[in-house]
């Protein structure tokens, strides 16, 4: 090939790019060529369970989900996505030139919602482990009463405290499992004023020795024990506060199980704390001159390295610290029915929320804030969901407000949903409010106990009254494999 040869194609090479590249661009953007040059629009819908139909404006798609739907005219457009078997979400979506609509939480609920009874004793508590592999459960039947625990492999059943065993306690109320699901942590009242032991007991077993219990009282000298807590690593290790007699907290301390040592981890007037993997959190009441004030404080799990926060709180008494998955905090006050979030940037409080905040949750992903005002409406707070497509990272919206109380409430998995109890019913109702909110029941229910959502957010646990017992069911709401399709 000779020089002059090369040279040609090279300009007609370097021609043909200016001319295509042009194109290409405006074509990635959206904009087709025609008779007329014309902007369009795309919408990308996700669902789980996957390969559901998708109608648009009544008519069906040639894709199912996954998919990405093209070349879309600027408008408002009904679509309609459906499976067989399942629930059917529906929308009124925009669709604007060179934009793509997203949405990647399409959630459709089996319609044979069928409740699946797990175990025939009458609860009157549960709990589910970290693991969620198990149930620790408390039975007040006369022939079984005490604590139970529930494989939900294969439903097998162990009983770990009971009347037989324990004869002079009575049935606890609660019990706290340990990080690694292996142990149990509670506390028995006397039976009798009578017994010798007149005080309360704290109790630990291990679930694969249930015989080999261990009684707290042997290691701890006062009886005024009180806001245990597990360590969040080592199920050998507790925390827990002590008051002397005019109840004021003298501090948080720590035992180890295994040698039996005690060691003073923060002092002074705890009023709250909670811990991550790594730090402890904690409200300190402190007195300066007559005044009181309420410091805000982390250190390390060991109580070394202690760096105050906040100098001064608001003056409540009841703080709830609560953490995201992250470490941000929020700061709920029940007495005072205000939140309050701490700038992660700036380390200030600041007031989310000051007027009649009941309940208040970080979502599973810590991207949003769920908060309950008065009991009939809940909130959503962006606190850093950059992704969202449908609240900006610092806004809040309604979700929903009702005339009758919400019972109870709490984060889906997939951190954009919300499952709550109202009127002898609990529901699941979408966050994303683009075009129109969806909303399912999930299931009746009477009782007052509190519900779960299992593994990966693929069982939903409950407990319902029936011949004035309330019996522990399971219902299943999606395949175990198809559930990661959705958590981001």
């Amino acid at each position: 090939m000779t020089r002059k040869t090369r040279v040609i194609l090279a300009s007609l090479a370097a021609l043909l790019f200016l001319i295509l590249a042009p194109v290409l661009v405006l074509y990635s953007m959206g904009y087709r060529f025609g008779t007329e040059v014309k902007a369009v629009g795309m919408m990308y819908l996700r669902s789980v369970p996957k390969d559901a139909n998708v109608y648009i404006d009544g008519k069906l798609f040639k894709k199912t989900t996954p998919t990405a739907i093209t070349e879309l005219k600027k408008g408002e457009y009904e679509i309609k996505v459906e499976k067989n078997g399942f629930s059917t979400w529906k929308k009124k979506l925009p669709v604007s030139p060179n934009v793509i609509t997203e949405v990647r939480n399409i959630y459709l609920l089996p319609l044979s919602l069928t409740p699946k009874l797990i175990t025939e004793h009458s609860i009157t508590y549960y709990k589910i482990s970290p693991s969620q592999e198990k149930i620790a459960y408390i039975t007040e039947d006369e022939a079984s009463r005490g604590i139970w625990i529930l494989n939900l492999k294969d439903l097998s059943k162990t009983q770990v405290f009971s009347k037989t065993i324990y004869k002079n306690l009575e049935v606890p109320d609660t019990v706290e499992w340990s990080g690694d699901s292996k142990k149990i942590l509670f506390l028995a009242e006397p039976e009798s004023k009578n017994f010798k032991a007149t005080s309360p007991k704290y109790f630990i077993i291990d679930i694969e020795k249930p015989t080999e219990f261990i009684d707290l009282s042997n290691f701890i000298p006062t009886t005024i024990i009180q806001e245990l807590r597990w360590h969040p690593t080592d199920s050998n290790r507790i925390f827990y506060t002590t008051q002397n007699k005019r109840e004021e907290v003298l501090g948080v301390f720590g035992l180890n199980l295994v040698t039996g040592e005690t060691v003073q981890i923060l002092s002074g007037d705890i009023i709250s704390y909670a811990f991550s993997s790594n730090e402890i959190y904690f409200v300190k009441k402190k007195k300066v001159s007559s005044q009181t004030k309420m410091e805000f404080w982390k250190a390390n799990l060991d109580g070394t390295n202690p760096h105050l926060i906040l100098e001064s709180l608001p003056p409540e008494t009841d703080y709830q610290i609560l953490l995201s998955q992250d470490k941000n905090v929020l700061l709920f006050t029940p007495s005072g029915k205000k939140l309050y979030l701490l700038n992660p940037f700036s380390d200030q409080l600041e007031i989310l929320e000051d007027d009649e905040v009941t309940e208040a949750k970080w979502s599973p992903n810590g991207k949003y804030i769920l908060y309950v005002k008065d009991n009939r409406e809940f909130w959503v707070y962006n606190f850093d969901n950059k992704k969202s497509v449908f609240l900006k990272p610092g806004e809040e919206m309604r979700v929903a407000k009702y005339a009758d109380p919400i019972q109870e409430i709490a984060w889906f998995s997939t951190s954009e949903h919300i499952l709550f109890k109202i009127n002898g019913e609990i529901k699941m109702i979408e966050v994303d409010p683009r075009g129109g909110i969806n909303l399912n029941k999930i299931t009746d229910c009477n009782s007052a106990q509190e519900f779960n959502v299992g593994k990966d957010g693929e069982v939903f646990y409950f407990v319902n009254a029936t011949h004035d017992t309330e019996k522990l069911y399971e219902i299943l709401l999606t395949e175990k494999e198809i559930i990661q399709d959705i958590i981001r």
